[in-house]
């Protein structure tokens, strides 16, 4: 069974690096007392890990520790040594605690395991971030398919502008719905205006501009970031002025 919000981590034994070597060392020692973000990965070096996701994490060290992270961790289905290596390699020594989950106890124990066989990858880890405060886990994200992991974190860091590129488009609709209650908390958070651009005009983001007045953001149309289908002569002027009548600024 997945674990979910609410529960507590399952006792299992990681492997670290210490000034004595590699050790054991329980989860219930890693998270106790600690807010930490952990993401897990399939495996370290691989393509996608090694460009994207441990690279992502490590951009974002500053703006996740300043929002009262303790730990930023890392797990993976490899032994310690490689582990290490891998960050050596990427530079996120003494910014992201490597832990070596080579059995893949932990991914098991957490449901979030990943059977690679096919790829001759034996058993691995799922990707996923969870946010984990004293054992705790408080958020969780799983990538179902590719781009919740960039969402998640992208949110974690609460900028002042985030850029959404067809964000849903590989999202399951379970994903999508969450996405969009996550977008719409935003506005409690003090986010209060939308700036609009994409493909097209007069369908997906005239929709997207409707829906968003509608949920009261105030809303802008970049025109030249905008490109339409047209389908029937005078239809993106038609999608313009509805939606500047509903209250967006075209700009």
């Amino acid at each position: 069974m997945t674990i979910k919000p609410g529960d507590k981590l399952p006792n299992v034994d990681f492997t670290v690096t210490t000034a004595e070597g590699p050790q054991k060392m329980s989860s219930d020692v890693i998270f106790a007392g600690r807010k930490v973000v952990l993401f897990g990965l399939p495996g370290a070096f691989t393509p996608t890990c090694n460009m994207n996701h441990l690279p992502g994490f490590l951009l974002a060290h500053d703006d996740i520790k300043a929002q009262g992270v303790d730990t930023i961790a890392c797990t993976a289905v490899n032994d310690i040594h490689v582990m290490k290596a891998w960050g050596k390699a990427t530079e996120s020594e003494g910014k992201i605690m490597m832990l070596g989950d080579g059995n893949a106890e932990f991914a098991k124990a957490v449901g979030l395991e990943l059977d690679l066989a096919v790829a001759g990858m034996g058993l691995r880890s799922k990707r996923y971030s969870m946010i984990v405060d004293n054992g705790v886990v408080k958020t969780l994200n799983i990538e179902t398919e590719k781009g919740v992991i960039e969402i998640a974190r992208a949110l974690l860091t609460k900028p002042q502008v985030l850029i959404m590129d067809e964000p849903t488009s590989s999202l399951t609709q379970a994903d999508t719905e969450k996405l969009f209650a996550t977008i719409l908390r935003l506005r409690a958070q003090g986010v209060t205006e939308l700036h609009v651009a994409g493909l097209a005009t007069d369908y997906c983001v005239k929709f997207t501009v409707l829906d968003a007045l509608a949920e009261g953001f105030k809303v802008s149309v970049i025109q030249s970031a905008c490109r339409g289908v047209n389908l029937n002569p005078g239809d993106v002027e038609l999608a313009l002025r509805e939606m500047q009548a509903a209250g967006a600024q075209l700009v």
